[in-house]
């Protein structure tokens, strides 16, 4: 089998898609490295082994480029018959050039580049291409402005371009074939961000640590009022520790027509803004004189709602809640009744040292600031507005962690 690696053709430093697959490529563990088309080309495989080849992967403008300097010599295209497995493109910026790819790639001068009508057509994928798209064949759904990011479809009747996916009777996603060469093009502009898209799940806990430990303490010698003070007593101890569950941060509703319900949209990011504030900080932000519950909460100047219908840009589940630790402790005393008849006394204190736990943060984005046009008196957002105990359904601390400290004694009988 012929050794397979990436070449991203893009500026050494990778530009912002460039970085998206470089992201894309190292989460599946395949090797790639970045090259201009002038240095593939100059490379013209002098010093790559005869066994390797390579997947491309372009913008629509570059692979252009890299298609107008393979036919100006029949080296470079016994080049790209040989070691270029595949190619995968997305379209740049210019139509236009998108235009002259396909039209180069087919050669269909009558190609048709048409925009997406909003809310109509549905997102179909491919019936005929079993072995490429396995279980998605066939696969229909409706196509909305909210899950297509794509805003033009090709139309070509040549034999080598197959369409893959397709939207409102045109291909949003072909495969097209250039001197025995598979090219798969993409529509989209968008490469997806797999930093945002493969985020921590709602009960993602990173770390959680449990102890426990019951220790009966010595009976003293043979002094029989001591024995009859001191004896049969014990102590048991248990201390639970965990790191925060994520806040899923929400912004504007948005109404998807697809299913007629409606929704909340993510947030931007805002840059060189820390994402929590604490202490007096917290304080300032907020306007109110006081620190804010736990004091840690969001930073509500680390984001803004995005406009229209975007979903924004900040990853899902980034942020995190408070962590929570607690320990509990029972005395105990047992007496022999009969035989094997026993009564334990036990008296059982929990979160022992009272210490807070906070659970709810609130998620829904309002800003404090009254100059800012999300303002809202009496903003919460980012805070935690309730104990732990609360949050989990207010049970008394005796059934769940997180209350105030509390305490019981119980008999327990055993035979």
């Amino acid at each position: 089998m012929r050794k397979q690696e990436a070449i991203l053709l893009d500026n050494p430093d990778l530009l912002i898609e460039g970085k998206k697959i470089a992201r894309i490529l190292g989460f599946f563990g395949v090797p790639w490295r970045a090259l201009t088309t002038g240095k593939l080309l100059a490379h013209n495989g002098a010093d790559r082994e005869s066994s390797s080849q390579f997947r491309l992967m372009s913008s629509s403008d570059t692979l252009l480029q890299l298609i107008n300097g393979l036919e100006r010599d029949p080296a470079f295209m016994q080049f790209w018959e040989e070691q270029v497995h595949s190619a995968f493109v997305y379209a740049g910026d210019d139509s236009e050039i998108l235009r002259k790819l396909i039209r180069r790639l087919t050669g269909d001068n009558g190609i048709v580049i048409s925009k997406i009508n909003p809310g109509v057509g549905d997102l179909t994928v491919s019936d005929q291409l079993d072995d490429f798209c396995k279980v998605m064949s066939g696969v229909r759904a409706t196509a909305t402005s909210i899950n297509r990011d794509s805003d033009v479809v090709l139309n070509t009747s040549k034999g080598n371009a197959v369409s893959i996916i397709s939207v409102d009777h045109g291909a949003a996603f072909l495969r097209i074939e250039y001197n025995g060469i598979a090219v798969f093009l993409s529509t989209s502009k968008k490469i997806i961000d797999i930093d945002s898209e493969l985020t921590s799940q709602n009960f993602d806990v990173r770390h959680n640590f449990s102890s426990a430990f019951s220790y009966d303490l010595p009976n003293p010698g043979g002094n029989k009022f001591g024995r009859a003070v001191l004896g049969g007593w014990g102590l048991d101890d248990r201390f639970t520790a965990r790191t925060g569950f994520p806040v899923t941060l929400n912004g504007n509703p948005v109404f998807d027509p697809a299913t007629g319900k409606e929704f909340n949209a993510g947030l931007n990011l805002v840059p060189g803004q820390p994402v929590y504030v604490s202490g007096s900080a917290c304080a300032q932000v907020y306007g109110n004189g006081l620190n804010c519950p736990g004091g840690r909460a969001l930073n509500p100047a680390a984001f803004d709602p995005p406009s229209g219908d975007s979903l924004g840009n900040a990853p899902r589940n980034f942020t995190r809640g408070f962590g929570a630790w607690q320990m509990d402790i029972a005395l105990r005393r047992e007496f022999s009744v009969y035989e094997r008849l026993k009564i334990q006394f036990r008296a059982e204190a929990f979160n022992v040292f009272n210490h807070p736990s906070f659970g709810t943060i609130n998620p829904f984005y309002c800003s404090p600031d009254p100059t800012s046009p999300n303002y809202s008196p009496g903003c919460t957002f980012g805070q935690a507005t309730a104990t732990l105990a609360n949050s989990l359904g207010g049970l008394s601390s005796l059934y769940q962690m997180g209350g105030p400290r509390s305490m019981q004694f119980a008999l327990h009988l055993t035979f």
